[in-house]
């Protein structure tokens, strides 16, 4: 084998490696692209002294909305919307099904939507509507039920920050900037190495 078609040989190999890096940093990119829910109205766990007219859902992203993608149901498993729910017109972010006059008591909001990316994500949470002034006992069901589902919800639980978005966008756009500069720092060390590779070649 001679110097030079050695020198092409390693510089076609280290060009392979980083197309491989860059492929994988493409294929790595949808998974990071599911919605999350950042925000809801009511709030997970909430309790509330007057009934709200509708359920609000914020994702990070748009969303497609199809087939009841929100429903709404009391204690006894009935539904209290009004199965019109659908993407809000002036935020394709939002999902919004309006309510009917709901009574004091307990409620759990289900939702199932579609990623840009194609992935069906759902969740469940829970609140509740009590009389102004009043709060919970010990042991109270309503209270306790919407604790429960909120640490049950999956990606419609609320850690510390999401419900004004902070981590719900935040995270995915760390992750993809770390695979960024990962893949870029591979990239610039390549191109160095074939570079010097082609100065002793000329040498």
């Amino acid at each position: 084998m001679t110097p030079r078609g050695g020198t092409w040989r390693l510089s076609g190999l280290l060009w392979m490696s980083a197309a491989w890096v860059l492929l994988t940093l493409l294929w790595c990119v949808p998974a990071l692209a599911h919605a999350n829910l950042v925000k809801s109205s009511p709030s997970a766990g909430s309790e509330l002294s007057a009934a709200p007219e509708q359920v609000r859902l914020r994702f990070n992203e748009p969303v497609d909305a199809e087939f009841s993608p929100i429903e709404v149901r009391n204690k006894d498993g009935e539904r209290v919307d009004k199965d019109d729910a659908r993407v809000a017109p002036e935020d394709v972010r939002v999902v919004v099904a309006n309510l009917v006059e709901l009574p004091e008591g307990y409620y759990r909001v289900e939702w199932r939507v579609t990623s840009l990316d194609g992935h069906v994500i759902e969740g469940r949470y829970g609140f509740a509507i009590i009389a102004a002034g009043e709060g919970n006992s010990p042991g109270d069901e309503p209270g306790e039920r919407a604790q429960q589902d909120e640490a049950n919800a999956g990606q419609a639980g609320r850690e510390p920050g999401t419900q004004d978005g902070t981590q719900g966008d935040s995270v995915p756009l760390m992750a993809y900037s770390a695979l960024s500069l990962g893949a870029l720092a591979v990239v610039v060390v390549v191109a160095l190495l074939v570079k010097r590779l082609t100065r002793r070649h000329k040498r």
